[in-house]
């Protein structure tokens, strides 16, 4: 990516460098921070200089790459990605950061799971049903924020602490804790403030990245079905209810 861009505000932080890009018979082109002169349904430009290719009929993730360049779009010499208009999870293009690339992972894995033998098995049944469990999940509204991860108060021990927070569900969203196991890196997550110190082991039930970031989005599929007791902080005992889910989930859709 040649410049930066801001997604909060659909522009350009940075003017367009490539004088090439001028087009004295299209004013949107004088706008230096506009993105793809305010035409994305029918421009690309992945490298921030030159809104000049046509996406025409292509549809995210199709490959097109011209002789010597490979891509999900080629052209030109240069190689993009085609943004997936309706923002389909799970399929489409590819996720273009580890948070997508773990959520899709983590996704895929619990939906394989649930879907399996038709939907007559334990986890699709935990939910109230295959149905009922994929039209949850498909409505839900999925974010990540940074919320907290292992901490060192000494530079020697390390605690998860009750601030090690793997989600957080409300009506239909689902907020992912960027900085918790949910994005745990071979079982390991970096201490707070403690450059090079990690925290092992920290899946959950020994299982690997994926499958335990898969049961983590399974327990908040419990709380938007309303099949797992509330286990908020305004429970009578949240730790435990929080442990007494994740080890129904567990049993129900990862014991293998």
């Amino acid at each position: 990516m040649m410049r930066r861009y801001a997604g909060k505000w659909h522009r350009f932080v940075q003017p367009d460098p490539s004088g090439g890009s001028y087009d004295f018979t299209n004013p949107q082109s004088f706008n230096r921070y506009a993105y793809v002169r305010n035409d994305p349904v029918n421009l690309v430009d992945p490298l921030g200089l030159d809104p000049d290719i046509d996406i025409g009929t292509f549809y995210a993730g199709d490959i097109v790459a011209e002789q010597g360049s490979m891509g999900t779009f080629g052209f030109g010499g240069e190689v993009g990605l085609v943004i997936d208009p309706v923002g389909r999870r799970g399929q489409g293009p590819q996720p273009q950061n580890p948070q997508d690339t773990r959520l899709a992972d983590a996704e895929r894995d619990l939906r394989a799971r649930l879907e399996a033998n038709n939907g007559d098995n334990s986890c699709a049944k935990l939910f109230g049903g295959l149905k009922v469990a994929l039209k949850k999940l498909d409505e839900s509204k999925i974010v990540f924020r940074a919320m907290g991860g292992p901490i060192s108060l000494d530079g020697i021990r390390i605690s998860n602490g009750p601030a090690l927070v793997d989600a957080v569900t409300s009506g239909r969203n689902v907020t992912i804790n960027s900085d918790g196991r949910f994005m745990a890196n071979n079982g390991t997550l970096p201490v707070m403030g403690r450059p090079g110190m990690v925290a092992t082991n920290v899946n959950y039930f020994g299982m690997d990245d994926i499958r335990s970031a898969a049961l983590i989005l399974a327990h908040e599929l419990g709380h938007l079905t309303g099949k797992l007791e509330d286990d908020s902080i305004k429970a009578k005992d949240p730790a435990g209810a929080e442990d007494r889910n994740r080890s129904r989930v567990y049993e129900a859709c990862f014991k293998d």
